[in-house]
């Protein structure tokens, strides 16, 4: 990877890499093309070290945009799900209305 761009990065805090990694969302050019990658990357204190994990995926920056409008979507969704259980009072089950629109 000759250049690369981090544009967002979290701390894991799922049971396997917990505060002992972190996911990456970069831009990088691969062979001459620009890429979207989203890949965790290990921090100096887990125990294998620093460095890249097999976990991620690398798409073309046109995929990126057909992501993004579909991230757009999901977070709508969730949007709407959460409003209807605020609503309901219940906030743990969703309307079977509401699940037929997932």
């Amino acid at each position: 990877m000759a250049d690369e761009t981090t544009y967002w990065e979290t701390i894991q805090n799922g049971k396997r890499h917990r505060g002992k990694a972190k996911t990456r969302l970069a831009m990088v050019e691969w062979m001459g093309k620009h890429y979207a990658d989203i890949r965790v990357v290990r921090l100096p204190d887990h125990h294998s070290g620093p460095g890249f994990t097999r976990e991620g995926v690398r798409f073309p920056i046109e995929e990126a945009k057909d992501v993004m409008k579909a991230l757009k979507a999901m977070i709508e969704d969730y949007t709407e799900i959460e409003t209807l259980k605020r609503q309901k009072g219940d906030g743990d089950e969703v309307s079977e209305d509401s699940k037929d629109n997932q």
